[in-house]
């Protein structure tokens, strides 16, 4: 394999490794290498460069016996495609001692390759703070209606917008003028600006009193998401999807004396803390219902992972991801495995507490890259259907998870941006909501395709969520390397 396909399949890899590192750290920055030598370019968090670089490798698979680091290189400017790029990077050299294979690809000793320090961004690209800021910069502004033609002025102007208590409340306040003083006239910073503003007006439309209404993703924003993960045992944003809260501003003192207050040993713990959350899509007037949570999602997004489910299910993390041993297998042992897991699904199906309609190929005969891909893929659905008992259970409670509806979360609204700038209509989330299967009576409910052509594995079946129905489109896939994935593809509203 040429050392550009090797770096090709290590940044397929490396991304999830990144995603489940930065919740840790906070850097979210990410984007492929661009230069010839290197693996990605992220954002590293400041101090903790080099033990940051040894998690990612390690999480992939790439222990320290096997390389070592070499020279450290200085900022500049710089530009890879006519695309120019800001001058603040560093760049770490990875110099391979000995040959090391991961998956399908080996890189050999003596191999030199990179990991940039990306406090840099496309001028066309926004990074999640960024993106999820927008809306707040717009909704203290409260803007005319943004034309493309004049996009440039428009955004310059409203990076002057002063928000207050902007340090404590955002982010990467910095980041966000100096994007919005980059922006050209393309029709892709239009849209991102179309997609923004159409939230922003939901805002100013829902919560009109800007001077005591707080705006946050900082600060008592993540001291509250901290103790809601540490009571409810799963990822802050499995708990409450918000991504930015509103605030009474009048509550401020009282809501942080009150999460202080709360001990996640208490049984009454999540109740005292999602109380603090208004059931309507504006402020109560007391400390209970003084936080509106709120979720946003731009036109295009999908829905969310799943993946956390299976630690939830108590299983050790090999159980669910590719182990060693399975990276090891020659392409026989994988073609060998495939065929297993599905015999084993086809009778799991058969078996199962829910009427499941399996479409399932035989003699899975594909590239070696693809045979890993197939045998994690399969090996998720094998875990989730392996007790006919509790197979309903599973496969509805995944599709759940992944929109963030635990059946212990607090209300949250959700609320979509769309690319014409429209406003934006929210979606109640209430406390504590699950999904149910939308079922017909003597026919299949779930359909699971698991075809030779694909190399994931989908799930499909009807849901329903308080009055409405949906269509779920769920895949279960590999990155490439020992870690799978499980996602929900599109969710379409039906009634």
């Amino acid at each position: 394999m040429s050392l550009l396909k090797f770096k090709e399949f290590l940044n397929e890899n490396i991304q999830d490794a990144y995603a489940e590192l930065v919740q840790t750290y906070g850097s979210n920055n990410y984007s492929p290498g661009k230069k010839s030598f290197e693996i990605i370019r992220a954002e590293l968090p400041h101090g903790k460069e080099i033990e940051f670089i040894k998690q990612l490798l390690n999480k992939i698979g790439i222990t320290e016996d096997y390389y070592e680091f070499g020279h450290v290189i200085p900022p500049k400017a710089f530009s890879d495609n006519n695309i120019k790029y800001s001058s603040d990077y560093t760049s770490y050299e990875i110099n391979f001692l000995k040959s090391c294979k991961i998956g399908k690809a080996t890189v050999k000793a003596g191999q030199i390759l990179g990991i940039t320090n990306a406090k840099i961004s496309k001028v066309t690209q926004t990074s999640t703070d960024v993106k999820e800021e927008l809306p707040i910069i717009i909704y203290y502004a409260n803007p005319k209606f943004p034309e493309k033609e004049t996009l440039m002025d428009w955004c310059i102007e409203l990076s002057n917008t002063i928000i207050p208590n902007e340090d404590q409340y955002l982010h990467d306040v910095k980041g966000l003028r100096k994007y919005l003083n980059s922006i050209n006239n393309s029709t892709e910073a239009y849209n991102v600006i179309l997609d923004a503003y159409s939230i922003g007006s939901n805002l100013i439309s829902n919560f009109p009193d800007t001077k005591n209404t707080i705006l946050t993703r900082k600060s008592i924003f993540n001291d509250i998401r901290s103790i809601g993960s540490k009571i409810s045992n799963i990822p802050a944003d499995k708990w409450n999807p918000g991504d930015i809260y509103a605030i009474d501003s009048k509550f401020v003192n009282e809501i942080n004396n009150h999460i202080k207050s709360i001990s996640p040993d208490n049984p009454e713990a999540l109740g005292l803390l999602n109380d603090l959350f208004s059931i309507k899509y504006s402020f109560s007037g007391e400390l209970y219902g003084s936080v509106v949570s709120v979720s946003l999602k731009n036109a295009q997004a999908q829905g969310g992972k799943g993946k956390g489910y299976f630690s939830k299910m108590m299983l050790p993390k090999d159980a669910f991801n590719v182990s060693p041993i399975e990276m090891s297998y020659t392409d026989a042992e994988f073609l060998q495995k495939i065929e297993e897991f599905r015999n084993n699904i086809y009778t799991h199906c058969n078996k199962s507490n829910v009427k499941i309609d399996l479409t399932q190929d035989k003699n899975f005969n594909r590239t070696s890259d693809k045979l890993l891909a197939k045998f994690a893929a399969l090996k998720l659905v094998d875990i989730l259907l392996s007790d006919p008992t509790t197979a309903r259970e599973h496969l509805i409670s995944i599709v759940g998870y992944s929109m963030s509806l635990s059946g212990i979360n607090p209300t949250f609204f959700k609320v979509i941006g769309n690319s014409k700038g429209n406003t934006s209509k929210e979606e109640h989330n209430v406390a504590g909501e699950t999904i149910s299967l939308l079922e017909n009576p003597g026919q299949a409910s779930i359909f699971i395709i698991d075809s030779n052509t694909n190399s994931e594995v989908i799930m499909k079946m009807n849901i329903i969520k308080g009055e409405h129905h949906y269509s779920i489109q769920y895949k279960f896939r590999s990155n490439g390397n020992k870690q799978s994935t499980a996602e929900i593809q599109s969710i379409k509203h039906i009634k």
